[in-house]
C-alpha cells in the first residue's frame, strides 16, 4: 500500500509499504478520509514527542475490507470511524476511561496517512448511513472538545468564554451551549470565523483587534 512517512522536521516521503493484516479480533480498514491534526503539525515542529520514520494521522474514517478471526462477518464492508489509540479494554486505565493511556495493548499497525490500517474491531465504529466520511473524520477532535467540556462544573445560567474559533474552538462552543452555558462569548480576530461561531451557538462575538476582551 501507499503511505506517507514522516522523516523528521517537515520532511515526508510517499512510500510503498506492506499491507497490514487482520489478526484475531482485528479488522483492516481502507482509509477514505483523514484529517490533519494540530498534533501532527506540532510533531513536525518538534513540539510534540514522536520518533521519525513514522506514519502519522489519527483522525479518520473508512471501510472495513478484511476481518480477523473472531470478528463477525457482518462487519465486512461497514463504513466506520476509527479510534487510532490502542486499547486492551481490561487494564485499570481502560476500565477508568483513560483508554489513550493503555499500557498493555499494541498500537494500530500504522497511522492513518496510509491506504489501510489494522486495528481492534472495537475501535472501528459503524457510521450512520447519512453521515459522510469527511464529517465522520472529525469525530476525534470533536470528542476531545466534548471531553474537556464534560470536565467543567458549569453553574446554572453560566456565562462562558471561548478564545479562538478554529475547529476546536467551534466544537467547544457548541458543546458548552448543549451543556448549560446560557451566554456564550467567542473571541476571534478573523471575521469569517466569528460569523461561523454564531452558527455554533455564540451569543456574543468579540473581535480582539477592536476592543480588549477585558472591556
Amino acid at each position: 500500500m501507499k503511505a506517507m512517512t514522516w522523516r523528521g522536521g517537515n520532511q515526508f516521503t510517499l512510500d510503498e509499504v506492506p499491507d497490514p493484516e487482520a489478526s484475531p479480533g482485528h479488522v483492516v480498514v481502507e482509509i477514505d478520509t483523514t484529517g490533519i491534526c494540530g498534533t501532527d503539525v506540532h510533531i513536525t515542529q518538534g513540539l510534540f514527542p514522536a520518533i521519525p520514520d513514522t506514519i502519522l494521522g489519527h483522525e479518520g474514517a473508512g471501510t472495513i475490507v478484511e476481518i480477523g478471526e473472531g470478528v463477525s462477518s457482518d462487519r465486512m464492508g461497514q463504513r466506520v470511524v476509527v479510534n487510532h489509540s490502542a486499547h486492551c479494554f481490561e487494564c485499570w486505565n481502560c476500565r477508568n476511561w483513560n483508554i489513550s493511556r493503555c499500557e498493555v495493548a499494541p498500537a494500530s499497525s500504522n497511522g492513518l496517512f496510509a491506504q489501510y490500517v489494522a486495528l481492534h474491531s472495537r475501535v472501528a465504529l459503524q457510521l450512520p448511513e447519512n453521515l459522510e466520511m469527511e464529517t465522520a473524520a472529525m469525530t476525534e477532535p470533536a470528542a476531545c472538545c466534548l471531553s474537556g467540556v464534560e470536565m467543567l462544573d458549569i453553574p446554572y445560567r453560566a456565562t462562558g468564554l471561548v478564545i479562538g474559533a478554529g475547529i476546536m474552538g467551534l466544537f467547544t462552543a457548541a458543546f458548552m451551549k448543549t451543556h448549560g452555558v446560557e451566554t456564550l462569548v467567542v473571541s476571534e480576530p478573523v471575521k469569517v470565523r466569528r460569523e461561523m461561531a454564531k452558527q455554533f451557538g455564540a451569543d456574543i462575538l468579540h473581535d480582539p483587534n477592536d476592543v480588549p476582551l477585558e472591556e
